[in-house]
C-alpha cells in the first residue's frame, strides 16, 4: 500500500471464512517475503465458529506455510480496539490452524510479538523460526484462552525480547505440548526468560527441548506463577541467568523427568516443590557451540543411561 498506513489488521485479512483455507508458498520463505512495513499485523485471521446441518458446529481451519513473515506491529493497548494489539507477524483468533516451515522475524506486538492464538483456538506452529521478535508478554508466541491443545513441534525461539515476562513464550490459561524446540537467548525484563506459563490446563508438557541462554530475572528459563500443571521431560535446561533456572509458587505442578539442569544458581526447585519422575541430571551438557547447540560426544545427555537422549536435536 506504499506505506500510507491502512494496513492495520493486516497485510492478509481472512474474516469469518466458512471452509478450509491453505497459504502456501511455491518457493519457499527466503523466497517469499510478507512485509508489513511496521503499519500493522502481517496476517490476521478471525475466524470464528460455524454450523453446518452434515458436520455440525465447528472451526475452520488455516493453513499457512513457506513464508517469511516479518514487518508486523501490533502495539496498541487491548482497550482500543480500533487499533491491532496482539500477534504482530500473525493473529489467529477462533479458528484451527497450522503454521508451518515459516521464519517469523521483526515483528512487534503488545501480546505475541511473532503470532498469537486466541480464544478457543486449536492446531499449532512447525518446523518454524522465530527470530528478534518483541512484545510485552510473549517475544515470539503467545497462547490464551486455547482449550483445545496446541502444539509447537521443531521449532527455534532465538532472540525473542518480552518488556514483561516470557521471552519466548508466554502461555495464559491453556493447554500445549512443546516438542523438540530449541529455545535459545531470549531475554525478557522481568520475569521466564524461555517461557512463562499461568493456569494452565492439566497434561502441558515440554519434551525433548532445549532451554539455554536465556535471560529472565525470576524463572531466568521457566517461570510458573500461580497454580498450573507442567511436565519437563527429556529436556536440557542450561547457562540460563541471571538467577534460578524455574520461579513459581507452591500452588504450581511441575514435574521432571529425565532433564539435565545446569549452570543455574539454583539449578532443580526445593525437592517438596515438584514431581520427580526419575532419571534427572545436574551435569554440564557439553554444547559443541552456541549455533546449533549440538552436543558433544562425551555429553552425559547423549546417552543417559534409560532416559536415552536429552534435549532437542541439533540444528
Amino acid at each position: 500500500n506504499q506505506g500510507t498506513g491502512d494496513l492495520k489488521f493486516g497485510l492478509i485479512y481472512i474474516d469469518r471464512f466458512t471452509h478450509d483455507v491453505t497459504l502456501r508458498s511455491l518457493a519457499g520463505p527466503e523466497a517469499t517475503i510478507l512485509d508489513a512495513e511496521d503499519q500493522g499485523n502481517v496476517i490476521t485471521i478471525p475466524g470464528g465458529e460455524i454450523t453446518d446441518p452434515e458436520r455440525g458446529t465447528y472451526r475452520a481451519a488455516i493453513f499457512i506455510e513457506g513464508f517469511t513473515i516479518t514487518g508486523g506491529r501490533a502495539t496498541a493497548q487491548e482497550t482500543t480496539p480500533e487499533e491491532a494489539w496482539a500477534g504482530g507477524g500473525i493473529s489467529l483468533h477462533l479458528t484451527d490452524s497450522v503454521v508451518r516451515d515459516c521464519i517469523i522475524t521483526g515483528n512487534r506486538a503488545t501480546q505475541g510479538g511473532g503470532v498469537i492464538f486466541a480464544g478457543q483456538c486449536g492446531g499449532g506452529l512447525e518446523n518454524c523460526v522465530f527470530t528478534g521478535n518483541e512484545a510485552d508478554w510473549g517475544g515470539g508466541v503467545m497462547l490464551i484462552n486455547s482449550a483445545p491443545r496446541i502444539t509447537i513441534k521443531g521449532c527455534d525461539f532465538r532472540g525473542n525480547y518480552a518488556d514483561q515476562d516470557g521471552g519466548a513464550i508466554y502461555v495464559y490459561h491453556a493447554a500445549f505440548t512443546l516438542e523438540d524446540c530449541i529455545l535459545v537467548g531470549n531475554e525478557c525484563r522481568l520475569d521466564g526468560g524461555a517461557l512463562s506459563v499461568e493456569q494452565l490446563n492439566p497434561g502441558c508438557v515440554v519434551r525433548n527441548c532445549t532451554l539455554a541462554d536465556n535471560e529472565g530475572v525470576r524463572g531466568s528459563a521457566v517461570r510458573m506463577p500461580d497454580a498450573s500443571f507442567l511436565e519437563f521431560d527429556h529436556c536440557l535446561i542450561a547457562f540460563n541467568r541471571p538467577g534460578a533456572a524455574f520461579s513459581f509458587y507452591q500452588g504450581s505442578n511441575l514435574s521432571l523427568g529425565c532433564t539435565d539442569i545446569f549452570g543455574h544458581t539454583q539449578n532443580f526447585p526445593t525437592a517438596s516443590l515438584y514431581v520427580d519422575l526419575g532419571g534427572n541430571l545436574e551435569a554440564d551438557p557439553l554444547f559443541a557451540d552456541r549455533d546449533g547447540y549440538g552436543l558433544l560426544a562425551a555429553s552425559p545427555c547423549l546417552d543417559a543411561g534409560s532416559c536415552g537422549r536429552i534435549g532437542a536435536a541439533a540444528r
